[in-house]
């Protein structure tokens, strides 16, 4: 009842990035969009809950984004020896049954320990990061990707890669103003990046170099996101959030609301030009150019 309450307050939005699959609360998630304040895109994690976030997207395919992909946490579980084999066929059919599915979420982490080992497993999770990035390029989509403890190395494989896809979101973003500066600038790609805050990753502490970064954001490539499992928990994060994003950027709740739901319809809808397709309704506007602000200072 409270998280309804939160939402009937809410202004329309849209949650970029999350997990609700996950919890298998699926009426949890129903009350979430029963007024199509919300729409929301599930982000998969491993081919396990693959086939939950295409059932959700097929009962609500105006206000539910389908993302797939391997998360770095997994990849150890999942390496194949060859792009065509295993687990990447499977994500090469679930995206290409629907177009307007997107890549996510993929990445690298420099502090996941997988358990029951005694290190990283990096070379596993950049074995599968690069397979899913080429795919995310062969076939046009958009990729939502984490970043933990790997800041360089992700900076480097991004940009001397030949091509990156559509868009590139980096998520739940915790580096500094000037690693965020250095995407913005890359050669040939740095108009594809957009950068996402959750109040789950972002408010947990130094809320002062959160609401610093999120001012140094151009506005055409802010994104609102809740990264939770549990929908009856997503109002209030996104409210939260919100209240954050408006203050770093001096505007109101609303107008934050309104643009980071038309920089998400922006990037999910960015695969969608080179298909042609009429799957799901769009209104896409091309990237303006946009001037990097320094005005937060350095990172």
């Amino acid at each position: 009842k409270e998280a309804e309450d939160i939402v009937a307050t809410l202004p329309p939005c849209w949650d970029a990035h999350n997990h609700l699959q996950l919890s298998r609360r699926d009426p949890a998630i129903y009350a979430l969009l029963e007024n199509h304040k919300v729409q929301i895109s599930l982000m998969g994690t491993q081919p396990a809950d693959w086939a939950h976030i295409e059932s959700l997207s097929a009962q609500y395919p105006a206000d539910i984004r389908p993302n797939y992909g391997l998360h770095p946490w997994w990849a150890h579980d999942h390496a194949s020896p060859t792009p065509g084999s295993g687990w990447m066929q499977h994500l090469r059919r679930a995206l290409e049954m629907d177009p307007s599915a997107c890549l996510g979420e993929i990445g690298l982490d420099g502090q996941w320990v997988p358990p029951g080992y005694d290190e990283v497993q990096f070379e596993q999770q950049m074995h599968a990061f690069r397979q899913q990035l080429q795919l995310a390029v062969d076939l046009h989509r958009p990729v939502s990707l984490h970043c933990v403890k790997a800041y360089g190395e992700m900076f480097d494989l991004l940009r001397t890669a030949p091509e990156l896809p559509p868009a590139v979101y980096m998520h739940s973003w915790g580096g500094k103003v000037g690693m965020l500066e250095s995407y913005l600038k890359m050669k040939n790609f740095g108009d594809r990046f957009y950068f996402g805050f959750s109040s789950f990753a972002n408010l947990r502490q130094n809320c002062h170099k959160t609401t610093a970064v999120i001012a140094a954001v151009p506005d055409n490539r802010l994104l609102l996101e809740s990264d939770l499992e549990d929908a009856s928990h997503v109002p209030d994060a996104l409210r939260r959030m919100l209240h954050v994003m408006a203050e770093a950027k001096g505007w109101s709740v609303e107008h934050t609301a309104a643009i980071t739901k038309a920089n998400a319809r922006r990037f999910y809808e960015s695969g969608l030009v080179r298909h042609n397709t009429t799957t799901r309704p769009t209104d896409i506007q091309p990237n303006p150019p946009v001037k990097v602000s320094s005005r937060a200072g350095g990172g």
